[in-house]
Parts: structure tokens; C-alpha cells; sequence
């Protein structure tokens, strides 16, 4: 009877010494393929991505996924998960071998840049949740001719390769994958969002609406067949950039007198562009913000020591960026106290022309 317990003993203690030999192991396989995964998540966002895997799924602990957390990236395909409630700018730019994303319900916000220069990309999926898409999220994106758009969606619509707000007052996208050569704007439009139109190759004629009064910063960039375009009354003004490396741009006219036109609005389109009405290659100048070098900083010679009403003093701090239709898009200042890049603000008696968020930032206080 004892040889029997003793048996019954030994045969208990070899199984669960068995169970620990099986169960610790897997524990240890789960650890380290969590510290292999790749994906550096702070506080909900996720910072960056260094694992192998082409095709990946954001983890379920994400709520962001934080600035250029995956630019230039090598990945092919992304699922991202309702948990993550905004796409960082420039998020997954220049990740040029990405060809399908899929956002799912929850997400919120996709900022600005963040898919540009994807130029592999041809499906990307949009849920009903999506509230906010900022400027320039899929511009130059070579091949995206459509956006699949949940119906329930009730802040965009989408229409023949174009993205527009829920009332088709504002056109966020013109996708640069459209095959079409021409196309009219809706005369509900009032206002095309900057980079709108930037690397629409296929372009050749466009009807602005009579209703939009600016054409924004690199709106129709490096529209190589556009070859020539007539500005409505209602344009006013023409921002930095706004035709850069329109190539085959050869005419632009309007019938108004004057139009407030950025002297670099035309930069490195056809040297025998002509310009009729109101339009001028030559009217006005923010400091030559199209081509900023990398963490510059610029005070001019002329704004030190300016102490009279008169006098201008242009601080021009831009980073991350360089010449457009390379790798790397320029970012716009869309926080200045005054509003866009190149706004003013008088400080001590002075004209400010604020060209970077913090030099704004600097400025209010002195003002106070």
C-alpha cells in the first residue's frame, strides 16, 4: 500500500514538473516577441516603428500615432486599429512602398501630410468616424485615383477622385492618381485646402469656382500638364508656391486689376509663362520661405535695431524641409496667432511677418 502512495506521489510531481517545463517556455516566447515587435509606444503614442514586418497591424494600446512615426518607412500594408484616435502629420510619409491602408471605426483625425509622397498607395479605407482629414493628407500619392469612404461618414464626401468637405464648400483633395485631364470645380467650393491639387500629373484644365478668393501654398504644385489656367473674379490672392513646378504652365489671366501675387507663386514654371489682368510673377514676398534649409533661422539685417513705425522685421525659422517634389514636403504654419504662414503682427510699433510658430509665440510676449 505504501509502494502504491509513494508511486502515485512520484507520478503527480513528474506532471506538474512537466506542466512547469511546458507553461514557462511559452511565457518566455510571448516576452520576447513583445520586445521584438518593433513598435515604440510612449504614454499611447506610438513614436516610431523598427521591427521587419511589411505588413502590420498598429497595436490595440495605441491611442496616436505620433509624427513621421513611420516615415519613410519600409512597410507595404497597415491596419489601423478604432483605438488609435489620430494619424500624427506626416505620419506615413514617404513610405513609398505602401500600397494599402485600412483605418478602422474610432479612428478620428488623419493630419496633415500624413500618407504624402505614398506613392505606391491605390486603397485606402476611411471610416464614418473620421471627422477631421488636415491638408495634404494623401497629395502626391502617384497612383490613388479613390478613397473608400464609409456612407455614414458625415463630415467628407467623395466624388470622381475628389475629396470635399460634408457640404462641398471646401475641396480637401484632389487625388493625383485621377486619370481625367479637366476638371470644374463645384460653384459651391469656397475654399481648396493647400496641396490640394500638389502632383496631379494628369491635370491639364481646370475651372476654379467663383467663390474661392485664395489659392493657397503649394495648392496646384508640380501639375506638369497643366498648361494654362483662368482665375475667377473672386481670387485675390496667390500664396507661396501656389503653381511650383508647373512646368508646362505657359498662361494664367484674370479679368481683375489686381491680384495680390506671392513672388514666388510661379517659381520654376515655363520661363515664357505669361501672366495677364491683375496677375504679376512680381508682387509681393515672404522672405523666400520656398526653400528653407533644414533648422534655419533668420533674422534680417535691416529689422535689427529697426525701431521706426515703418520699419519690417521678417523671422523665418522652417524645418524639416526642402525642395518640393523631392522627398520631403515643406510644413505650413497653420497655429500662428495670426493664422497662416507669413501673417503679420505688430509688436512695438513694429511690423512682424510671422514665418514660424514659435518666433509667434516669442512675439505675443513681447507685445504683452
Amino acid at each position: 500500500m505504501m509502494k502504491k502512495t509513494v508511486g502515485i506521489l512520484i507520478g503527480m510531481l513528474s506532471a506538474i514538473t512537466l506542466l512547469c517545463v511546458v507553461v514557462l517556455p511559452q511565457s518566455s516566447v510571448l516576452a520576447s516577441k513583445g520586445a521584438d515587435d518593433g513598435f515604440e509606444i510612449r504614454n499611447g503614442i506610438l513614436a516610431s516603428y523598427k521591427g521587419s514586418e511589411r505588413s502590420i497591424t498598429i497595436p490595440s494600446n495605441v491611442t496616436e500615432i505620433g509624427p513621421e512615426a513611420f516615415c519613410n518607412s519600409k512597410i507595404e500594408a497597415v491596419t489601423i486599429p478604432g483605438s488609435v484616435k489620430r494619424i500624427g502629420s506626416r505620419a506615413f510619409y514617404g513610405s513609398k512602398g505602401l500600397y494599402r491602408v485600412i483605418i478602422q471605426e474610432g479612428v478620428q483625425e488623419i493630419g496633415m501630410s500624413a500618407f504624402s509622397f505614398c506613392t505606391d498607395l491605390d486603397r485606402a479605407v476611411i471610416p464614418a468616424s473620421v471627422r477631421k482629414i488636415e491638408a495634404g493628407a494623401f497629395s502626391y500619392c502617384s497612383v490613388l485615383s479613390t478613397l473608400e469612404i464609409s456612407p455614414e461618414n458625415r463630415s467628407y464626401f467623395f466624388n470622381d477622385g475628389v475629396l470635399y468637405n460634408h457640404d462641398s464648400t471646401q475641396l480637401v483633395q484632389y487625388l493625383a492618381g485621377r486619370k481625367a485631364g479637366t476638371y470644374q470645380m463645384p460653384f459651391s467650393i469656397k475654399k481648396v485646402e493647400p496641396y490640394a491639387f500638389w502632383g496631379a500629373s494628369f491635370l491639364t484644365d481646370v475651372d476654379i469656382a467663383n467663390n474661392v478668393k485664395v489659392i493657397g501654398p503649394y495648392t496646384f504644385a508640380n501639375c506638369v500638364g497643366l498648361k494654362s489656367i483662368y482665375l475667377p473674379e473672386s481670387v485675390r490672392e496667390i500664396k507661396e508656391n501656389a503653381f511650383y513646378g508647373c512646368t508646362n504652365l505657359s498662361y494664367v489671366g484674370t479679368e481683375l486689376s489686381s491680384v495680390k501675387t506671392d513672388d514666388n507663386a510661379f517659381k520654376d514654371c515655363a520661363k515664357d509663362l505669361k501672366t495677364e489682368g491683375g496677375v504679376s510673377r512680381h508682387s509681393y514676398s515672404t522672405a523666400q520661405a520656398s526653400e528653407p534649409k533644414e533648422n534655419d533661422i533668420e533674422i534680417s539685417s535691416v529689422a535689427k535695431g529697426a525701431s521706426s513705425s515703418g520699419s519690417v522685421t521678417v523671422i523665418n525659422e522652417i524645418s524639416r524641409s526642402s525642395v518640393p517634389g523631392t522627398e520631403e514636403i515643406p510644413e505650413i504654419n497653420m497655429k500662428g496667432p495670426s493664422g497662416l504662414l507669413g501673417a503679420t503682427k505688430i509688436v512695438n510699433g513694429n511690423a512682424l511677418v510671422i514665418l514660424s510658430e514659435n518666433k509667434a509665440e516669442n512675439a505675443s510676449e513681447q507685445e504683452r
